[in-house]
């Protein structure tokens, strides 16, 4: 059976997460979205097709697929007229893409912690002031945005991240804060997983990301990238980010960000489990190459 898909590639699918009551995505992110899709060739099929918002409608026998199943993917979808596949519901989705939901599963930078109130941001940046530059980061972010960084031991500096602060509790549950360090390569590990718990993995991929965290290329690690160790360690890390993921009822394609950096010794450090995006990434069809279960009709 040929199996084509309609894909709804929601690139800013965090900005709906953030704010489940309701999100239009303004004429510059749409734009942005449109030059995105070059870079994401490789995750449609030959005859798959990408709808927009308010494109004209298709048919039945196109299946959904969404960059990550949102309610705004769904109403593209049932516009366009394609049948809808079976996704965790939107509850699920917002958790496991929550930055408390990776910290839950342990924190390896030193004096990291997801901050729970604007005391506890202050308290954790005040008792750890070793190091020189902070990174705050709201629980919903992608391509470097929702991040702030904080250098406390500057006068003032503290004062003028404040309204920010302020403004992420507003909206948000709290904030991710960690050392900013100098990161020296970035790597992920792709997978998927199937709604009966099976897990299909990719190979350990490298990316390139600009200083601002957004993400600019990707291609397959090769045999010196990691060491034996780091391999190890990211891969054990990814495996607990599955077996969580499945705990808490998700199914689909998934990827866990890893990178070196160095420590305030000069030493190089391997951190494990940066983040967990449960949904797809830029990365994702080069790590996942040609093991591709969510091209097998998913109804």
């Amino acid at each position: 059976m040929v199996v084509r898909r309609a894909w709804f590639l929601n690139f800013d699918a965090e900005e709906e997460l953030a704010r489940p009551q309701g999100y239009t995505p303004p004429l510059a992110m749409r734009e942005r979205s449109r030059d995105l899709r070059k870079h994401v060739t490789a995750l449609l099929g030959p005859d798959d097709v990408v709808i927009e918002d308010g494109c004209p409608a298709l048919d039945s026998t196109f299946e959904s697929r969404a960059w990550c199943p949102t309610p705004r993917a769904n109403k593209a979808f049932q516009k366009a007229c394609v049948r809808i596949v079976a996704a965790p519901d939107f509850a699920t989705i917002r958790r496991v893409n929550h930055r408390k939901f990776c910290a839950d599963l342990g924190q390896f930078l030193p004096g990291a912690t997801f901050a729970a109130s604007e005391a506890e941001v202050f308290t954790t940046l005040a008792e750890t002031s070793r190091h020189e530059h902070w990174l705050l980061k709201r629980p919903y972010g992608y391509a470097g945005r929702g991040r702030m960084k904080v250098t406390p031991l500057m006068g003032g500096d503290l004062d003028r991240i404040q309204p920010w602060i302020k403004a992420s509790f507003r909206t948000g549950d709290g904030l991710q804060v960690e050392p900013l360090v100098n990161r020296r390569a970035d790597f992920a590990l792709h997978g998927y997983i199937h709604r009966h718990g099976e897990i299909v993995w990719g190979e350990i991929t490298a990316q390139v990301c600009d200083e601002g965290g957004a993400w600019c290329s990707t291609h397959r690690a090769d045999g010196t990238a990691l060491s034996q160790a780091e391999a190890v360690a990211l891969r054990k890390e990814a495996a607990v980010a599955a077996d969580a993921l499945k705990s808490a009822g998700y199914w689909g394609p998934f990827g866990v960000d890893a990178y070196r950096y160095i420590d305030l010794e000069g030493c190089e450090r391997f951190h494990p489990r940066g983040e967990i995006n449960a949904r797809y990434s830029m990365g994702w069809p080069v790590g996942m190459g040609d093991r591709r279960p969510d091209l097998e009709s998913l109804l």
